[in-house]
């Protein structure tokens, strides 16, 4: 049993030391003359890219610094330069160059590395304007209008002697505002916020409808909507800041690390 068991280890060793020295060949493979050649050029391909990249980096973050400083509100025109620096960002050169050589080539690859390194930033800020800044914003401003929808101004002044003018009037104005904020979509996170924006609306236009009855039978009627106007416009100030923050916060970071 000794012998077998010594012979079995034998050949394990023997298969450990066979596998050892097939990687280290493996390793130590000699490149060829031609992938040599073609990772040169890869080499080549790029030398100087990465202060054209740096150079691409300090103009765009400058523009977009600007443009936050100009108007932090002003959503749309940052997006199109953050638009703008992810398609104008150069790429490394691809002229002369074969794939064998753009994998051989280390330079290359690091190249290829720092620019997306360098460019996702503003890919994410493009995303996070488009898809969060923009409809948050357009969702508030809707909202805003109708929290600070006022009857009296929408009475301007006219004689209410019968519940007509608040019926042709008032009611028209906050349903028309109801359809504005349906319009303006819901963003990610207010979902609460939206319902219970149109909930007021409901219970205005209700309201509203009550007293022209109450009016009709020469009852007193006055609007009263309690808290909630208020409640609701700080709420929708709330997350009018914190998107801004999220803004904020990425293209600064951008401008820092340009």
């Amino acid at each position: 049993m000794t012998g077998v068991r010594g012979r079995l280890l034998g050949l394990l060793g023997l298969t450990l030391v066979l596998g050892l020295i097939a990687t280290g060949l493996a390793n130590t493979a000699v490149e060829s003359a031609d992938d040599r050649s073609q990772r040169l050029a890869a080499d080549a391909a790029v030398k100087g890219f990465e202060d054209k990249l740096a150079a691409f980096d300090t103009a765009s973050s400058t523009r977009l610094t600007a443009a936050f400083k100009d108007d932090v509100d002003d959503y749309k025109r940052l997006l199109r330069v953050a638009k703008s620096a992810v398609r104008r960002a150069p790429a490394p050169p691809t002229r002369g160059t074969t794939p064998t050589g753009r994998r051989g080539s280390e330079k290359y690859r690091a190249a290829v590395q720092e620019r997306a390194t360098i460019v996702e930033p503003y890919v994410e800020l493009a995303e996070l304007l488009q898809d969060r800044a923009i409809p948050a914003s357009r969702f508030i401003v809707s909202g805003r209008k109708v929290v600070t929808l006022d009857p009296a101004e929408v009475l301007d002044g006219q004689p209410i002697f019968t519940g007509d003018p608040l019926r042709d009037l008032v009611v028209p104005a906050f349903k028309k505002a109801r359809t504005r904020l349906a319009d303006a979509g819901v963003p990610d996170g207010a979902e609460l916020l939206a319902t219970d924006l149109q909930a007021y609306l409901d219970f205005v236009i209700k309201q509203t409808k009550a007293g022209a009855d109450r009016i009709d039978e020469a009852k007193p009627f006055f609007f009263d909507f309690g808290t909630r106007p208020k409640d609701l416009l700080v709420r929708l100030t709330g997350l009018e800041a914190q998107v801004a923050r999220e803004v904020a916060l990425l293209t600064v970071g951008i401008a820092s690390d340009a």
